[in-house]
């Protein structure tokens, strides 16, 4: 599928991201609308030029039109919301040359806005370490393989194929032994006493799962209702469709922590995740290179509300303290009792401190699970963040042997490989006790850790996870 973008978008680097369900939304602006030079915006890396996302108060939606037009007027256009949980976020863009701080300060002033910030760039962990000088934002943000000159050409995604049948009885995975993480942290232990549960929903919230993989299909979560956009297993935020494929082929990001969680147990292929039996909800907010916005986590957060997920793994960051809508969406999924793991970061800073801190991971809401990571002597990574006020837990994060697109396995090292360890734990003691909330399994992580004098000051727990000691809490 080639993406038709007008040559004065080619030529300014940047695309319209796709939208995905939405229907326009509009705000009334106060003030003036001053000018500035024509592209300030496009060049700020930080965000996408000229998208502005804004969080309405309610009752906005009746005077839609009328508003919209009066936009116009300003330079203000293809004004969108999201939907479900997300409905009262709107995002719209501004022309190259209207003032974009004089719009956003603007809508901040309007008593119908509850806030209003641009639309940053986001990525996942393993995205901070790739060279991609010479892309523009388009390439970056564009699902797909190929960009140049304009042209982005997505590669087409698999066909979902029907879940393949249970084995029974287990047969063993021939590739445990290449796991020490489940060992260590008492995993393979934990399994005698639960698999996990398909009835439990982990949402990964990343650059999509290869659904098809011969050691995720059967854990893949499967849609009871599934919309027009045919979102089976999940949905795509930047292609707008039910496809959300794993199209990292550096790296396999979104696979690779899909399998940390779920990958299936005793099929007699690969290994094991941290649960044997669970369900693992793709949701792809970044594309091929880890890049996203804060537009695409935030929708896919929403999605994760409305269908059902008890817990959502993030293993990416956006290194802004100050960002409304994230901040927003995390109280959301609060207020459903919904816990979000996210990765401490890898730039071995203290996430206590605004200088060094990695956000969402920093913030101190407590149904956030923000996890560092170790290594195979229970030592925390050298390149790891830490927080003694912020970092819940440590879990095993170097050198981690998980699932890859194309039915592949492989070795990835992070933060990263950390959260959706801690979050298969969550989702175990969530099997075990399902009508517990959110802050009891998070109480259960904390108090069953095993205590290491090495993240004394480090974590608020002061240990790395335990799975086995969880399930025995509970008990």
């Amino acid at each position: 599928m080639v993406a038709r973008l007008t040559w004065r978008q080619i030529l300014r680097g940047y695309f319209k991201i796709n939208k995905y369900g939405v229907i326009p939304a509009v705000v009334s602006l106060v003030g003036s609308l001053a000018p500035i030079s024509a592209n300030a915006a496009a060049r700020n890396p930080e965000s996408v030029p000229g998208e502005i996302i804004v969080k309405y108060r309610h009752g906005v939606g009746e005077r839609a039109l009328l508003v919209r037009k009066r936009l116009e007027r300003f330079g203000v256009s293809e004004v969108r919301r999201l939907s479900g949980s997300m409905s009262e976020i709107g995002v719209f863009q501004t022309d190259a040359l209207t003032g974009f701080d004089a719009v956003l300060a603007a809508l901040n002033e309007d008593p119908e806005v509850e806030f209003a910030q641009p639309n940053y760039i986001v990525t996942t962990s393993a995205a901070r370490g790739r060279d991609v000088s010479g892309l523009p934002l388009a390439c970056l943000l564009r699902p797909g393989i190929l960009c140049g000159h304009g042209i982005f050409l997505a590669k087409p995604r698999p066909i979902l194929k029907p879940r393949p049948v249970d084995v029974s009885p287990p047969q063993i995975d021939p590739m445990l032994k290449e796991t020490y993480s489940v060992v260590i942290a008492h995993a393979q232990q934990a399994w005698g006493v639960s698999r996990g549960s398909e009835s439990v929903i982990v949402a990964v919230v990343d650059s999509g799962i290869d659904y098809n993989h011969e050691d995720l299909a059967y854990n893949m979560w499967r849609n009871p209702s599934p919309g027009p956009k045919n979102d089976i297993v999940g949905f795509d935020f930047l292609s707008n469709n039910g496809e959300p494929y794993d199209d990292d082929e550096m790296k396999g990001h979104g696979t690779h922590v899909a399998g940390i969680i779920g990958a299936v147990g005793g099929n007699g292929k690969g290994f094991s995740g941290v649960n044997q039996r669970v369900s693992l909800m793709a949701l792809k907010a970044f594309s091929a290179y880890g890049y996203g916005t804060s537009e695409s986590v935030v929708a896919a957060i929403g999605y994760a509300m409305d269908h059902g997920a008890k817990i959502i793994s993030n293993s990416w960051a956006s290194g802004k303290k100050d960002h409304p809508v994230v901040i927003d969406t995390i109280e959301k999924a609060r207020a459903k009792g919904i816990l979000l793991a996210f990765a401490a970061g890898n730039s071995a800073g203290d996430d206590d401190s605004d200088d060094t801190a990695d956000y969402p991971a920093g913030y101190r809401i407590d149904n956030i699970l923000a996890v560092a990571s170790t290594d195979a002597e229970d030592q925390l990574s050298s390149s790891s963040n830490y927080g003694a006020t912020t970092v819940l837990v440590a879990a095993p994060g170097v050198n981690i042997y998980s699932t890859l697109p194309g039915s592949q396995y492989g070795w990835q090292s992070g933060t990263s490989m950390a959260c959706p360890f801690a979050a298969g734990a969550a989702a175990q003691i969530w099997a075990r006790h399902p009508a517990w909330s959110y802050l009891q399994v998070r109480k259960a992580l904390h108090d069953s850790v095993d205590v290491l004098p090495q993240l004394s000051g480090k974590v608020i727990s002061g240990g790395r996870v335990n799975v086995l000691k969880a399930l025995q809490l509970t008990e």
